[in-house]
């Protein structure tokens, strides 16, 4: 059976550690406060934790938006050039083509003047 005892909060008290003393309601205090102290202290570091997860995946999501749409930029500049330099190509074959025609032409004339 617990016996219960009534004493004043104003009462001085000496902790048997480190002989500090304080009142009565200062340690119940002081006690309370260590005893959460460190589940906030978790507490906060959790949250801290996954807010700078949270902050991450955004970035993350933020470049890879960015990115893409670099991405499909440089592509379609790419296609761009790709067209520009088989257009450049046909004509540079044509080019040839009448080049050597010509060519011939002139050689076939020299020959028969000859």
């Amino acid at each position: 059976m617990s016996t219960k005892i009534i004493i004043n909060s104003d009462e001085t008290i000496v902790c048997p550690q480190c002989s500090d003393k304080f009142l009565l309601h200062q340690g119940i205090t002081r006690q309370t406060i260590e005893k959460y102290e460190n589940e906030f202290k978790k507490e906060l570091e959790k949250r801290g934790q996954e807010r700078e997860e949270e902050i991450a995946k955004d970035a993350e999501k933020k470049a890879s938006k960015s990115y893409s749409l670099k991405i499909l930029e440089l592509e379609s500049k790419l296609d761009e050039k790709e067209a520009s330099l088989k257009q450049t190509h046909s004509l540079l074959l044509e080019a040839q083509k009448k080049a050597r025609a010509k060519a011939q032409e002139e050689f076939e004339l020299d020959r028969r003047s000859l």
